[in-house]
């Protein structure tokens, strides 16, 4: 029991620490993908997470432990992951819960829901996925999902909570550029984002990897940092999580700030 009292102290002062910008800890900004995070969220002043792909929270729940208390969009379209995501944000009059997905039109259309739900998607897993992941890509059942574009929900949202510099987190199964294409006309306030990479493809028509980055970077998002999320026994890379910052922001040596 004193253990526990100490570690819930301990995890108590980091959290109102990192609320003035301070932090303990024995890794640097870029040792892991929440650090890097709080570094940015801090430097870029972010006071909206748009979470796509928000399965049952666990995003949105790493980013209150992490010390960011703004506002969180998190869009869930799985019927039964809604509503662990929504049991999960209740309290929190700052994390609002939507039951569709994002992507480039709205539309409504099937999506398969996976034994490792985790892995649910609008597309179906390759060769690949269904050999290196076994045990996550049996089809469990197919639901009907709505899909609506962020830039036109953002019309509705932002007449109740106040937006200011947004970041973008796509992890949506092969869907990340769907979603990206819905978010054209509010581009110019995400001055973030990260979108899970696959490296090898998990999904049948998935875009390339590289094609990802080119789009993004057309859009003047530029590569800030690479988190690998899932290897072969081999070591090779299968998954990476991928943070880009938008042209203007200046990475230094303790952290980015806006160019002027």
């Amino acid at each position: 029991m004193k253990r526990y009292r100490l570690a819930a102290t301990k995890a108590s002062v980091r959290r109102l620490l990192r609320r003035y910008g301070w932090r303990i800890g024995r890794y640097d900004w870029e040792s892991s993908l929440t650090a890097f995070l709080a570094v940015i969220f801090d430097s870029l002043h972010i006071d909206t997470v748009i979470d796509v792909g928000a399965h049952r929270g666990e995003y949105g729940q790493t980013l209150r432990e992490m010390g960011y208390n703004g506002h969180i969009l998190s869009f869930e379209p799985v019927r039964a992951n809604y509503e662990e995501l929504v049991a999960r944000a209740a309290r929190d009059h700052r994390w609002h819960a939507y039951p569709f997905a994002l992507g480039s039109k709205a539309s409504e259309t099937e999506i398969n829901v996976l034994q490792g739900t985790t892995f649910s998607s609008f597309l179906s897993p390759s060769a690949f996925g269904r050999e290196r992941f076994p045990d996550h890509t049996q089809l469990d059942r197919v639901e009907r999902a709505a899909i609506c574009r962020l830039d036109e929900v953002l019309l509705g949202i932002t007449k109740y909570i106040p937006v200011g510099n947004m970041y973008l987190k796509m992890d949506t199964q092969g869907w990340d550029l769907e979603v990206f294409e819905g978010a054209e006309r509010c581009l110019d306030r995400i001055v973030a984002l990260q979108s899970e990479l696959s490296l090898q493809p998990i999904y049948e028509g998935m875009p390339h990897f590289t094609d990802a980055l080119a789009r993004f970077g057309r859009a003047n998002y530029r590569l800030a940092a690479l988190f690998p999320v899932s290897r072969n026994a081999d070591g090779q890379l299968i998954e990476a999580d991928c943070v880009l910052l938008r042209d203007g922001i200046c990475m230094k040596s303790n952290g980015p700030e806006s160019a002027r």
